[in-house]
């Protein structure tokens, strides 16, 4: 008996010639199953691909820096809102919709070499209703040295949980700004990332004036209120994406990325007014504290140690010279 099967076939055939009332064709019939197998095989591993890729929120996309033509699967333009008619899919489209403060880690995909082609990164995007969404992306530099090819996940509960554990983990209890474990991390990434771009980075150091006097006068609890009141009015000063620490007892500091001596130097005095003209009251008395604050800014070779003893010292001056001003360690 003849073992029966299903085959794929395709045939094709032309007119030859007319016969009487009837016209003859020839034409080629040819078994096509195992190419037809092929192409089934495909769709059903691109079908899975798809369907893996819409559970675990994962997109994909290809960029050329050259054009700078931006191609991303449908399911990055899913994570992003984006419509299908929305065609523009250039480079500069794509960061366009990346949170300022983290474009300059978004463009250093485009620096990837043949001797360092791969980087992983986290980053803000907008979402087409205006919220930002957290994104991973790794991203591998080809053979070519122009095209660049990635992955694109949403990991933005992921990040919300991160972002909240380190919160309670990197926050000074008592004022609410961070502490100086957290603080320290955060100059190390700052130094580094001001080397890679050559951009200034500065620090400012500042310590309440007779500290211990106030407490002796008027009592911890007292003291304690104008710790806060000082750590408020310095998170308050500085910008959102600088960052402010309680770095010891009556001791805090603030990292300005971005920012020179001498702008930085502008923000430690508007800080030394606001402080100095701010009443605090106990027992019927009105109270006005000072503060004496140290500016550096980063130099070649600097690690937090160099950079927080030369602001240091800075500040250590501005205390001997009658406390309640500004000194910069580059008058030192």
């Amino acid at each position: 008996m003849v073992e029966q099967k299903v085959v794929w076939v395709s045939g094709r055939a032309v007119p030859d010639k007319q016969v009487e009332d009837n016209l003859i064709w020839n034409g080629l019939f040819i078994d096509n199953t195992d190419k037809k197998s092929l192409e089934l095989e495909l769709k059903r591993t691109n079908d899975e691909l798809k369907r893996a890729q819409k559970v675990g929120r994962v997109g994909h996309w290809q960029a050329n820096l050259k054009s700078r033509e931006l191609i991303r699967s449908t399911m990055v333009r899913e994570l992003l809102g984006l419509e299908k008619t929305d065609s523009n899919t250039s480079i500069e489209r794509f960061n366009s919709l990346v949170h300022p403060d983290d474009l300059e880690d978004v463009k250093s995909l485009e620096r990837l070499t043949p001797d360092n082609n791969k980087l992983q990164i986290q980053h803000r995007m907008q979402h087409a209703d205006g919220h930002y969404i957290w994104v991973e992306e790794f991203a591998e530099l080809q053979d070519d040295g122009y095209t660049l090819i990635g992955t694109f996940r949403d990991i933005t509960e992921q990040k919300t949980l991160e972002l909240e554990l380190l919160k309670k983990s990197s926050t000074d209890r008592m004022t609410g700004i961070y502490n100086r474990g957290y603080f320290t991390e955060q100059v190390d990434k700052e130094l580094s990332r001001a080397k890679r771009n050559g951009r200034p980075l500065s620090l400012i150091i500042l310590d309440i004036d007779h500290f211990k006097n106030c407490n002796d006068s008027y009592g911890h609890p007292f003291g304690d209120e104008v710790i806060i009141k000082i750590a408020s009015l310095l998170k308050n000063t500085v910008r959102s994406h600088d960052t402010a620490a309680r770095i010891g007892g009556e001791e805090f500091a603030a990292l300005l990325p971005e920012t020179n001596q001498a702008d930085a130097a502008l923000v430690a005095e508007k800080l030394r007014t606001t402080i100095s003209a701010h009443k605090f009251s106990k027992n019927g008395d009105d109270i006005f504290v000072t503060v004496t604050l140290g500016v550096a800014e980063v130099q070649s070779g600097d690690n937090w140690t160099k950079l927080f003893n030369r602001a240091d010292k800075a500040l250590y001056r501005g205390k001997q010279s009658g406390r309640d001003q500004v000194f910069l360690a580059s008058d030192l």
